[in-house]
């Protein structure tokens, strides 16, 4: 017997970018609310479910994937291969400037290797450990990477930004919302395209008949 599915559909999120920018302190957060401060590196690709949410009364189901470091082409086309990713955030740490950098490496990869139309997100992380002007941070080190910087880039690449920070829960939902929203365009756009065969349907019997 096959298993039983507590969703209508399961869409898949990518999380990439480079070592300890927060990948998976970012998954973990918004699927299990739990800010770990403990550092693993990610060896493989991992996943974490988050619970359902209704949207156009299907349950959906959100699978967030988190991948290892500065994937070669060969790696993100294997990965790729088996699976589609509806949705991708390509994550940088606003105190490392590397890992900035490296984010149009991971745009060329998911340009050459994903679908045309998968969405696409920059967010930047760990904005808590350089905000020293507000008494909640406490970090002393200095941002290497400006909010500017970061919509700058997005704008450059016509995709969308955000900043976030895990361990203080800033942005982290809003940021999802936009992905979610961006699942739901997907179900009124194939509302729309099945109406539309309807109509051609009906037209094609109607003009059978006379």
């Amino acid at each position: 017997m096959g298993q039983i599915r507590d969703y209508d559909h399961l869409f898949k999120v990518l999380i990439i970018g480079d070592s300890e920018v927060g990948k998976t302190s970012f998954s973990d957060y918004y699927c299990t609310g739990i800010f770990s401060k403990e550092y693993n590196p990610t060896q493989d690709l991992t996943y974490e479910f988050k619970e359902s949410v209704v949207i156009n009364g299907k349950i959906i189901s959100i699978k967030l994937f988190d991948l290892p470091n500065l994937l070669t082409s060969r790696e993100f086309s294997r990965t790729g291969s088996s699976w589609t990713p509806h949705r991708i955030m390509v994550m940088y740490d606003v105190n490392n400037l590397e890992s900035f950098q490296n984010v149009k490496f991971y745009l060329s990869e998911i340009r050459r290797h994903a679908c045309e139309d998968v969405y696409i997100m920059i967010v930047g992380s760990k904005i808590d450990i350089s905000e020293t002007n507000n008494p909640k941070f406490f970090g002393d080190n200095i941002r290497k990477v400006t909010f500017e910087d970061g919509a700058n880039l997005a704008i450059t690449y016509n995709i969308d930004f955000n900043e976030c920070s895990t361990k203080y829960n800033i942005n982290i939902d809003q940021i999802m919302i936009k992905f979610i929203d961006k699942i739901n365009e997907i179900f009124f756009e194939n509302e729309e395209k099945e109406m539309k065969l309807s109509d051609l349907e009906l037209k094609k019997k109607v003009c059978n008949i006379n």
